[in-house]
């Protein structure tokens, strides 16, 4: 039995190191994991929120704008400028 567990821990830690190479990284392979669900979620707040829009109401017209604008700026952000902060990209000093 250990070694069917062994099997299919090294089996899934090949993986993983493949796609941590192919994708740049630690953060790349983070980014490639939990890129839909970042992407899933902020589409279904977005589409709550964009019911506002469609009010007669000018401040709340603004405020469900406000929100979709929000929405976008953390897609982009999750994943693309918070892996930079974290210093995915950056090069090594020898």
């Amino acid at each position: 039995m250990p070694s069917i567990r062994r099997f299919i821990w090294c089996s899934g830690y090949a993986a993983r190191n493949a796609l941590e190479r192919k994708a740049g990284g630690a953060w790349g392979f983070a980014r490639e994991e939990q890129w839909r669900g970042i992407v899933y979620s902020d589409v279904i707040i977005a589409a709550g929120f964009a019911i506002f829009v469609l009010s007669d109401f000018p401040p709340t017209q603004r405020f469900g704008l406000v929100v979709l604008a929000g929405c976008i700026i953390d897609i982009l952000a999750n994943l693309f400028v918070l892996p930079r902060l974290g210093g995915a990209g950056l090069k090594k000093c020898d």
